[in-house]
């Protein structure tokens, strides 16, 4: 069996094809950042502190800002819970306010964190 120079070529141009299709990668709809990173820390109980966490998704939050993608979703939720275990309240109403105008379906998340956060700004604990 005599394969032709035509064939050959034929072969390596579907294959071009065929990889340059596996590479191409579609856009994420969010910019994710330190994002993950950080709540898996957060929740391992990582020896970052606080203040470093809010640094650095403060940072993200500016790079995901400066590439002009959108915050995913959870991002300003969890950063106000940081802010709050800090003590800084006036950016936790913020941020809870940005998370449900950004999305709108965790209202009622929002709500139950907002009154979670107050019942423990009451009791001290």
């Amino acid at each position: 069996m005599n394969i032709g120079f035509g064939a050959v070529r034929a072969w390596i141009a579907a294959l071009a094809v065929l990889a340059a299709g596996c590479a191409h990668q579609e856009p994420t709809l969010y910019g994710w950042g330190d994002y993950q990173a950080q709540v898996y820390q957060y929740l391992d109980g990582s020896k970052d502190g606080v203040a470093m966490q809010i640094g650095k998704l403060e940072e993200s939050r500016e790079r995901i800002s400066a590439a002009g993608a959108a915050l995913p979703p959870g991002f300003q939720l969890h950063l106000a819970m940081l802010y709050a275990i800090e003590g800084q309240m006036d950016k936790v109403q913020d941020l809870m306010a940005a998370e449900q105008a950004s999305f709108p379906e965790s209202s009622t998340f929002v709500v139950f964190m907002a009154k979670t956060l107050a019942a423990r700004a009451e009791t001290g604990k």
